[in-house]
């Protein structure tokens, strides 16, 4: 059944677009496309993360730039705070989701784009700690949140950091423990 799943998707829901070839967000099977991602899991943006595809795919970073761009209607910027992501039809315009920017640095293969989304995590907590569900993007640190604490996305944090600890190099453990740092084997930790 997923070969036919994949084997569908590759077939039906591949769209072009002047940015080359994108996975859709939806399609009704009659021609209808909808182009958009939505900040929860499963999601465009979340294709490596539930195995679908790898992270280097040309098709998924494709689509990756286009849903992180005003090509997303759910994606919101404010030139106020800075601050930019994903939000989705579930809380309303302008409200961004922090789980968005964990799933963009599970996804990402840039040691600048994950120390950036780790700083920007840390700062939008509203002063709180925690991940919440969502905020508007306007505010600078997360204040005016929705859902103090929000489990999915608190628990899908730290999965996130545990598998960075345990990445050799700058793209894991470096970005965590400084440079030259050796990955966390957890056999070590649990053993």
């Amino acid at each position: 059944m997923s070969q036919t799943i994949r084997t569908a998707i590759m077939d039906q829901a591949i769209i072009n677009s002047t940015d080359g070839p994108l996975y859709a967000y939806e399609i009704d099977g009659l021609g209808g496309v909808n182009f958009m991602d939505d900040a929860n899991i499963p999601s465009l943006m979340s294709l490596p993360y539930i195995g679908f595809i790898n992270s280097t795919d040309g098709i998924y970073n494709n689509t990756r730039k286009a849903i992180l761009s005003s090509q997303n209607p759910y994606w919101f910027h404010s030139a106020s705070s800075g601050h930019s992501g994903i939000g989705g039809p579930h809380r309303g315009l302008n409200r961004v989701w922090p789980m968005n920017w964990i799933v963009q640095l599970s996804t990402s293969t840039s040691v600048d784009e994950r120390t950036s989304l780790l700083d920007l995590l840390k700062t939008t907590t509203a002063g709180k700690g925690l991940i919440h569900e969502n905020f508007d993007v306007s505010q600078t640190n997360g204040t005016g949140f929705g859902r103090l604490w929000f489990a999915w996305g608190n628990s899908l944090f730290g999965e996130v950091l545990l598998n960075m600890a345990m990445e050799e190099g700058e793209l894991g453990a470096e970005i965590l423990f400084g440079k030259g740092a050796a990955a966390i084997n957890i056999a070590d930790i649990v053993g």
